[in-house]
């Protein structure tokens, strides 16, 4: 079963240096789960984001305020279930700046 992890800013603005670890030790986690097949892709999203309406029609283009809580990047992941996405999303180093929420992704071909 596949599983995204939706990755939110906490708040915290790590210093450069701090950032730099992180991001170090994300991709040692990373390619470890590429290893095991774990690891199916993931990415930052930038801070500019577009709000779009029903008509879709750019409503807004905005930027996210230093500090505030935004969505900030994903990561996609195979899992035998919720426990073991859990487990491996519980070690993740963006944990150090970043809520982490996780969604289980449907198959669209058993969607009614």
């Amino acid at each position: 079963m596949d599983f995204v992890l939706l990755l939110s800013s906490n708040g915290l603005e790590p210093s450069p240096k701090e950032m730099q670890v992180v991001m170090q030790e994300y991709l040692q986690w990373s390619n470890h789960l590429k290893k095991l097949g774990k690891y199916l892709e993931g990415c930052p999203f930038e801070k500019r984001y577009i709000n779009i309406n029903d008509s879709c029609s750019i409503y807004s283009i905005e930027d996210f305020e230093e500090g505030s809580n935004f969505i900030t990047g994903f990561i996609k992941l195979k899992c035998k279930d919720y426990q073991e996405a859990f487990s491996i999303a519980s070690k993740c180093p963006l944990l150090f700046c970043n809520f982490i929420n996780i969604h289980p992704v449907l198959d669209a071909q058993n969607i009614t």
